[in-house]
């Protein structure tokens, strides 16, 4: 239990003190579109739907802020890790691989966390967006557990050992994925084959959900099923992906 104490509060440090760039693109930017939105970009809301319309689009840049830190913020993490030799390190002492895994995927949630509150705050603050304690537990947890099939993706990401190629391949994934899911505008304004795509994409189950929890509505099982789905299909295309690395390292050595 100290060692992984130790590796968390080393990956705490490293995730959330000395990262400016991944902290400002997963933390600042949600805020700042979520602020351009519901301040600026509002006119065509009624009146009477601009509360619904505030929390929802809260919920939305939340999503949004998860995308980011998982496929940007986590991968890239995990990436260097790799370049410096970290898990092979590991391979070569008694440290279980689990415990550097869970770090991770531990600092992650905390950065996921503190990105919510923020937001929130934010939201609370500028527009008076308030949820009962019921739905914000509800919506906190459904948000930082549906998440975990975006950190596959992510490690996936990692496996990219080119810093360049990974960061295109993020950008043209991610943003892409955020559009389609409705994060940014609702899929009801969309092509019928982007609405169709968009029902799929696991980003839209955790922002739908998210909704529906924060607000109090009926939740879809649907949305479970979906995520949980995504997250067997990602976990079996993640261990074909590493035997397949492990056979060409092996016969590369």
């Amino acid at each position: 239990m100290k060692t992984f104490t130790k590796m968390l509060l080393i990956d705490f440090k490293r995730t959330q003190l000395r990262n400016f760039a991944a902290l400002f693109f997963s933390l600042l930017m949600p805020i700042a579109f979520y602020l351009l939105f519901t301040k600026v970009m509002n006119q065509d809301v009624p009146a009477k739907y601009l509360i619904s319309f505030q929390k929802q689009y809260m919920i939305s840049m939340v999503t949004y802020s998860i995308v980011i830190s998982m496929l940007f913020s986590f991968a890239s993490l995990l990436a260097r890790d790799n370049l410096i030799g970290i898990p092979k390190w590991l391979r070569i002492t008694s440290l279980p691989n689990r415990y550097y895994y869970l770090s991770k995927l531990t600092n992650v949630i905390l950065q996921n966390l503190l990105s919510i509150m923020l937001v929130y705050l934010v939201a609370a603050t500028v527009n008076h967006v308030h949820f009962s304690g019921q739905e914000f537990a509800l919506m906190l947890i459904w948000l930082l557990l549906a998440s975990l099939p975006l950190s596959l993706i992510g490690i996936m990401i990692s496996m990219i050992n080119n810093e360049n190629t990974r960061s295109v391949f993020s950008n043209l994934l991610t943003f892409p994925l955020v559009i389609v899911s409705g994060l940014w505008w609702p899929l009801d304004q969309m092509p019928k084959f982007m609405q169709h795509i968009g029902y799929l994409s696991p980003v839209y189950a955790v922002n739908a959900a998210g909704q529906a929890l924060a607000n109090g509505e009926v939740f879809q099982w649907s949305w479970l099923w979906t995520i949980l789905i995504w997250f067997v299909i990602l976990l079996i295309v993640l261990m074909c992906l590493n035997k397949l690395r492990n056979r060409l390292s092996q016969s590369v050595s």
